[in-house]
Order: structure tokens, then sequence, then C-alpha cells
């Protein structure tokens, strides 16, 4: 690895790079990135590889890159890779953007995704960004929700840590009711949010009505215990990671599926 100026019109942008929605910048925020550049010059540099003949793939700096040609430079500071391979191009270009870029949900989700797909597991990314598992996990659940809660996220109504509430009525109702329900859900302070989120997760369905007939409820108070093996309990424990549930959930879902299968709950 090197540092140079190269000229910015050698730059072309790598696969590699995360930053998808990169136009989704603000103009506000990208204005000022140009003002501060033409004043101070480009304080960090991008990250690029040879390409071919005194070219250069840029996968680290695509903010960085455009806002230096608005500002009017030829050249760019530049960290330059000889030898690095896809993979830790990705991961690289990964962490740098979480960790130094304001990303949109979106483009976070994307990001931890791609870590995902190169370190193997939730908690392997984790350890490589320095965030918590959990952490990890509710992001990249924000994937899997309906455009809507999306939405609701993006523009604040929702947090991300509440996302990974919804996911069992993602995975058993219509998109439009647990929009619905998650629109609901927005509209909702304190101690009531968080006992509307609770039954959310309780639930494989749910609609709005049903959401506020329950909140007007007094909680059910039953417990259940029961004795399972170690075997039931490791093989518990693994299904419950890879659906990214409680454990409990899974026991809940059962019971219910169980019971409406055999005529005790209406379909």
């Amino acid at each position: 690895m090197k540092f140079d100026q190269i000229e910015i019109e050698k730059i072309d942008l790598s696969e590699a790079n995360v930053r998808k929605e990169v136009d989704k910048i603000s103009e506000e925020d990208f204005d000022s990135l140009v003002k501060s550049i033409k004043l101070k010059g480009v304080l960090q540099p991008v990250l690029v590889v040879p390409k071919g003949v005194d070219r250069y793939e840029l996968f680290v700096g695509q903010c960085r890159l455009r806002a230096s040609q608005k500002a009017g430079l030829k050249k760019i500071p530049a960290l330059i890779y000889d030898k690095i391979d896809s993979s830790s191009m990705r991961i690289i270009s990964a962490i740098e953007n979480l960790h130094r870029i304001k990303l949109t949900p979106a483009d976070e989700a994307a990001a931890l995704k791609e870590l995902l797909k190169e370190l193997g597991s939730p908690a392997a990314v984790a350890k490589a960004i320095g965030k918590s598992e959990p952490y990890v996990r509710y992001t990249l659940g924000y994937e899997g929700m309906p455009e809507r809660v999306k939405q609701l996220v993006n523009q604040g109504e929702l947090k991300m840590h509440e996302i990974p509430k919804l996911k069992s009525l993602v995975r058993w109702q219509d998109p439009n009711e647990t929009s619905a329900v998650a629109e609901e859900i927005a509209k909702l302070k304190g101690e009531k949010r968080g006992k509307a989120l609770d039954i959310a997760r309780r639930s494989i369905a749910l609609s709005p009505e049903e959401l506020k007939t329950q909140l007007a409820k007094k909680p059910p108070v039953a417990i259940i215990k029961i004795e399972i093996s170690d075997a039931e309990m490791e093989a518990l424990r693994r299904a419950a990671e890879d659906v990214d549930q409680d454990p409990e959930d899974i026991v809940r879902s059962v019971i219910h599926d169980w019971l409406r299968e055999h005529g005790y709950i209406a379909k």
C-alpha cells in the first residue's frame, strides 16, 4: 500500500463500494462537503486498487470523489492497495462506511449484509465493527420489512431496535396488515408503545383493531413450565438462531399452530 495524489479522471467506481445509494445524500450535506474540500482539500484519502494500465478502481470514498470533482480538483489523495482480493475490498468498504459516513438505514443494513456474507455470522460482523451482536441482528432485520415499515424507520417514527418485535408478524401475515400494525404502534408513546411492541412480538397474526383490543385488556398471566432434553434444547437454540427469533417465540408459535390446526383456535 502506498499514498499518492492521483488524477480523478483515471478513477473508476468499484462494485465493492457498499454505498450504492450515494445519490440519497442530502444536497445540503453534499454542498457542505464541496465547500470544505475547496477550503481545506480532501482530508481523508480515498481507497483504490490499480486497474489495467494507468487506471484505478475506487472501493471507498465515492462521495469524496464526486465532491472533489464538483470542487474542481484534478487530483485526489489516495491510498493505493497493490494486492487485495474482492472479498477484502468489500469488507474494508463496509467497515469504513459504517464508521465514517452517516448512512441511511437502508445503506447500513446493506453494509452489514455485505459483511455477513463475507464474515459468516452476526457475531463476527459485530466484532469487526465494534458493535453488539443484537445491534447487528436488528439492523439486518430492516431489509426483511415491508416497504411501509422501512419508510416509518426512515422517517424516525419507528426505531431500528423496535424492528425485531415485528418479525413474527412479517413471517406469518400479509405485509399490508403488518404495516398497518406498525403505523398504529408508531402513534404510541412510552409504556403503551412498549406494551404494543411486546404484543406484536408474541403474535403471529395481528390487526390494528386486535392490537387496540389487547392494549385495553389487562395482560393474562399464564406461565407453563415444561422440561425438554438437552438435545431438544440445543435444537431449539439452533432453530432460534437460524430464524433470528427468541426460543420462547418459536415455542409459542408451535403451540399456536397446533391449537389452530386441531380446531381449538379459529383459523
